[in-house]
């Protein structure tokens, strides 16, 4: 480095990207009386010792080439070879003349984890009389980082953007470890709150084996639903606070023996709880059996789900949504349709009425039939668990519960009524109907109470049959009115877009169909979409949907995917899906499928999906 000559790397980034190439140029800086030059360039990580390559150096023209030598000691010409183990590269002049720039290409280590590189170079200007004298070596040594890795992308927040008659679908990815959430449904500024239906998936060894379609749930502060335990039933919970305060949560249990004592718990702020009724957390005795309801109140707005569990004869946990009873809602007599049951074939109904009052409540239930073209529906005799008969009468105590179940001896589909006494207000209402092969229970999917004249709901269908793997979607509507009535139903894609003519569906007088949407409509697999559903008379509809599929074994699995009802105003407030499930534990494996659409008359939506732990703290969720 004596004289007044040098060496110098032009080209060098301030940090490097990997797999990215660099063009450099290395220039020779002549030392007086030089006429000849050369260089040497070598790249190895800085940390490593003894040198280990870093990235790869190749040449670009003729008058460079690259050569290789051990990770310690001088070259020797021509080297070694350079796919030997711990090779080190060197970028070197092929022949010293006058040229003082030379030309080579460097690409970037492939991770950032090779840390610093350091360029080692070095120029020779020579005299050219063959002699060292006045010759002179200058060398120069870079050190460039890694770039910083940019963030990773915020994958905790999905947002949407919903038009009129459309909506969208995701599915998380069940990648990564087990994990329970809950996911909050946030309209932008000036924008109203979609509907929402969550769908929880369970496998085993790969296997479908439950799916549970969960509506997304409003913030409340006192609620009763209905509780079970038994040796293959049990009742879980979750309760999302969203709040900036923990939640205080006061609850007690009744049965037909009475109220229990209050007990609490407390949900930290931002954060869920998402247990079965028998944990310790819930208070009850090991080994208790309950069949009743489970009531609760909150010094804070927190939003609720209620899932039933059936363990199945192969030891499966089957999920099912239970209704949730806002006790702030007016109660009032009069009767309450549910759309559909089952029984026979395999298939049983449990009717479940909650007592949403501080008095005993009583009724009558009715199971109807579908009903014929020339004749409207009727009470039908259905054998059960209180026997056999065209009506049931049920009388419940404060704050308990009533069932009612099949004995899947009939062979018949149709609807549900339930109906209040004199002086007497409805309870809350539920069907669970069961579906059993080759004596395993393999699916089970609750239906509540609605009635309006107008409805949407979501629909997938991917093929017709009854291959492993195939999803379809059933509906359900039954015609309140004893006159038969017309029912027009429309479907669109998710963009909203008609994807077909409207179909009319005439339904007898009391009397039901129940029907695959690909039967109905003249659909393109696959299909993602919205049905709407309307007319009838004024006495109203009820409307179920339904998600069904046959999973890898060939088992019929079914959940429910509740319609919304589009007389009902939105609001702006957010609405939250209380749990959510995703990822594997031993040979489990857990998905959740977001669905969110316009459920309203003229509704457009635009805003966020937030994913978050039970803890509070945001979830990256991989969703597709």
């Amino acid at each position: 480095n004596s004289g007044n000559g040098g060496v110098s790397v032009m080209g060098l980034p301030s940090s490097w990207t990997p797999g990215q190439t660099y063009p450099l140029t290395v220039a020779v800086q002549p030392a007086t009386g030089s006429r000849i030059y050369g260089f040497q360039l070598s790249t190895v990580i800085d940390s490593s010792n003894p040198p280990q390559q870093a990235g790869n150096l190749a040449k670009v023209n003729n008058t460079v080439q690259v050569v290789c030598g051990p990770p310690s000691g001088s070259v020797s010409i021509p080297g070694i070879n350079c796919n030997t183990s711990g090779a080190i590269q060197f970028a070197e002049h092929t022949n010293a003349n006058s040229t003082t720039t030379f030309t080579v290409n460097w690409t970037a280590p492939s991770s950032a984890a090779a840390g610093t590189v350091r360029f080692n170079v070095a120029g020779n200007t020579a005299n050219g009389d063959f002699s060292t004298f006045n010759d002179h070596i200058y060398t120069q040594v870079y050190r460039i980082d890694p770039a910083s890795a940019p963030p990773p992308p915020d994958l905790s927040t999905r947002a949407f953007a919903i038009v009129d008659r459309g909506g969208s679908s995701i599915i998380s990815d069940g990648g990564g470890d087990f994990n329970i959430g809950f996911s909050r449904i946030q309209p932008a500024a000036g924008n109203t709150t979609p509907t929402g239906v969550a769908i929880f998936g369970g496998r085993s060894n790969n296997v479908l084996f439950t799916e549970a379609g969960v509506p997304a749930a409003p913030l409340l502060r006192s609620a009763r639903i209905y509780a079970e335990i038994n040796a293959s039933v049990n009742t879980g919970l979750a309760i999302a606070n969203p709040n900036s305060q923990p939640a205080n949560v006061t609850f007690h249990f009744a049965t037909s023996d009475g109220v229990g004592a209050d007990q609490t718990i407390s949900i930290p702020s931002n954060s869920e709880i998402a247990k079965y009724l028998n944990e310790p957390a819930f208070g009850l005795a090991a080994g208790t059996t309950l069949q009743g309801t489970f009531t609760f109140s909150s010094d804070v707005p927190v939003a609720v789900v209620a899932l039933r569990l059936l363990r199945n004869e192969r030891g499966e946990e089957l999920l099912t949504t239970l209704p949730v009873t806002d006790l702030s809602a007016p109660t009032a007599p009069g009767t309450a349709y549910l759309g559909h049951f089952a029984d026979g074939g395999g298939a049983t109904s449990q009717v479940v009425l909650v007592n949403p009052t501080d008095s005993a409540i009583g009724g009558t239930i009715q199971f109807l039939g579908q009903g014929t073209a020339a004749a409207a529906a009727g009470p039908i005799a259905i054998a059960t668990n209180l026997g056999t008969a065209t009506s049931f009468s049920y009388n419940i105590p404060r704050q308990s519960s009533f069932k009612l179940t099949t004995a899947g001896l009939a062979g018949t589909l149709g609807s549900v009524r339930v109906t209040s006494a004199t002086g007497s207000v409805l309870p809350s209402a539920l069907v669970v109907f069961s579906y059993r092969k080759d004596n395993i229970t393999v699916s089970e999917a609750g239906v509540p109470a609605m009635q309006g004249s107008t409805f949407r709901m979501y629909a997938e269908t991917n093929a017709a049959g009854s291959n492993p793997g195939t999803v379809q979607t059933g509906i359900a509507i039954a015609n309140l009115d004893a006159a038969a009535t017309t029912v027009n139903l429309e479907l669109m894609t998710l963009d909203g877009a008609s994807a077909g003519p409207p179909v009319p569906v005439n339904i007898p007088g009391n009397g039901q169909i129940a029907k695959f949407a690909h039967e109905l409509f003249n659909m393109t697999f696959p299909f993602k979409g919205i049905i709407r559903i309307s007319g009838g008379t004024s006495a109203g509809l009820a409307v179920v949907g339904l998600r069904l599929r046959y999973n890898e074994r060939g088992d019929f699995l079914m959940t429910t995917t509740p319609p919304s009802n589009e007389g009902s105003a939105p609001g702006s407030a957010e609405l939250l899906f209380p749990i959510f499930v995703n990822g594997s534990v031993g040979s489990l494996g857990y998905t959740t499928q977001f669905i969110l659409f316009s459920g309203s008359a003229g509704q457009t939506s635009s805003g966020d999906l937030r994913f978050f732990k039970n803890d509070g703290s945001a979830l990256n969720l991989n969703v597709n």
